[in-house]
C-alpha cells in the first residue's frame, strides 16, 4: 500500500498570519535544549519527538491542520516530560513566549479540541477530562486559560481517570516496547537480513517516543548487489524492485508483530541516494517524477500505509 501524507500542517501566529510548519527548525530548537541541559548524547531523540508530534497533529480531529504556535510548543514540552527529559523540557519552555501568550476559552468543546492533540487516550476519556477541566476552571471563575494551566489540569485528571480505569480493568497495560537495531536484526527473515548485511537496507531502532518503523534504502548499493549496469532499463530494474518490496513487507510485518501494538505502527521510508542513482544509472532528465515512480514500486508491497517518504 503506497500512499504518503500530503496535507500540510500550518501554524497561526499571534497576528493571525498562517505559515507552514517547519519540522527541521523545531528539531534544531529541541536539540539545542538537550545541548543546554548537558545531554548532548540524548539530542538524537529530537528527531523522534518531532516525528511523534507531527504524527499526532495529523490525526487531530480538525477540519484543517491549523495550530497555534503555543500548541506546538506545549505538545513538545509534554513529550519531553513524558519521555523523562524534564530538564530539556524546562529549557525548551524558556525559548518561547508563545505558551504564555495563547489562551483558550474554557468551554468543554474548546478544551477537548486542544487536548485531543496532547492526550494519548480514548475519545471517552478525552470527553471526561475536558469536562472536568472546564468545571474546575468555571469554579475558579477563569474564562480564558493559558495552555500551561490547561495542560496541568488535564494531566491531573488524566492520572485520576487512568487510576480509575486500572481499578476497573487491572489487566490493561500500556506497551512501551523498545527494539534496538540488534533486536530488529534478529527478527529479520533471511532475504531482509541479506539486504542489511550488504548495507542496502537499514532499519532504525524503535522507541516509545515514536513507535514507527523507519526504513533506509540505498539504491546504488542495491544496483551493485543485483549486478545492474548503467544505463539500467525498466525491464531490469522494475522486477527487481517489486521483488524487493515483498522482502521489505516481510521485514515490516515481523517488526509489527513483535511490537504487538493495538494500532498498526506508522511506516517511514528514506532513500538518501535516489537522485544520485537516477543520474548515474538511468540518466533521466525527469528526476522528481522518476524518484516518485521508483519509490512507489519499492514500497508497493507494504500492507500498511506508508506515512512518510523522503529522499534526504
Amino acid at each position: 500500500m503506497y500512499k504518503t501524507v500530503v496535507n500540510p500542517i500550518l501554524l497561526k501566529d499571534s497576528d493571525g498570519g498562517i505559515s507552514p510548519f517547519e519540522p527541521e527548525a523545531l528539531q534544531v530548537r529541541i536539540a539545542a535544549a538537550f545541548q543546554s541541559a548537558g545531554m548532548a548524547q540524548e539530542s538524537y531523540i529530537s528527531d523522534d519527538i518531532v516525528l511523534a508530534l507531527e504524527y499526532t497533529l495529523r490525526r487531530a480531529p480538525r477540519p484543517e491542520l491549523i495550530f497555534n504556535a503555543g500548541e506546538i510548543d506545549a505538545a513538545v514540552i509534554r513529550l519531553l516530560e513524558n519521555s523523562g527529559f524534564a530538564k530539556a523540557a524546562e529549557l525548551f519552555r524558556n525559548t518561547t513566549a508563545c505558551e504564555q501568550l495563547v489562551q483558550l476559552s474554557a468551554t468543554p468543546e474548546n478544551l477537548r479540541d486542544f487536548l485531543a492533540v496532547h492526550l494519548g487516550c480514548s475519545q471517552e476519556r478525552l470527553e471526561k477530562i475536558s469536562e472536568k477541566c472546564a468545571e474546575a476552571l468555571r469554579l475558579a471563575k477563569i474564562e480564558l486559560a493559558s495552555l500551561h494551566l490547561v495542560l496541568e489540569l488535564a494531566r491531573h485528571y488524566e492520572r485520576e481517570t487512568a487510576e480509575a480505569d486500572l481499578k476497573n480493568h487491572p489487566a490493561n497495560t500500556v506497551s512501551g516496547t523498545v527494539l534496538t537495531r540488534q533486536d530488529i536484526v534478529s527478527l529479520m527473515p533471511p532475504d531482509a537480513a541479506d539486504l542489511m548485511k550488504c548495507g542496502i537496507l537499514r532499519i532504525n531502532a524503535v522507541s516509545p517516543v515514536f513507535p514507527g518503523i523507519r526504513f533506509f534504502f540505498f539504491m546504488e548499493k542495491f544496483a551493485s548487489f543485483r549486478e545492474l549496469q548503467a544505463p539500467v532499463t525498466e525491464l531490469e530494474l522494475y522486477p527487481a524492485l517489486y521483488e524487493t518490496s515483498a522482502i521489505l513487507e516481510d521485514a515490516r510485518s515481523a517488526i509489527a508483530a513483535k511490537l504487538a501494538s493495538t494500532e498498526t505502527p506508522p511506516c517511514l521510508m528514506t532513500i538518501p541516494d535516489m537522485f544520485d542513482f537516477i543520474h548515474r544509472m538511468i540518466g533521466s532528465t525527469k528526476a522528481d517524477t522518476m524518484a516518485a515512480e521508483l519509490a512507489g514500486i519499492l514500497c508497493s508491497g507494504f500492507k500498511a500505509e506508508l506515512y512518510q517518504l523522503s529522499f534526504d
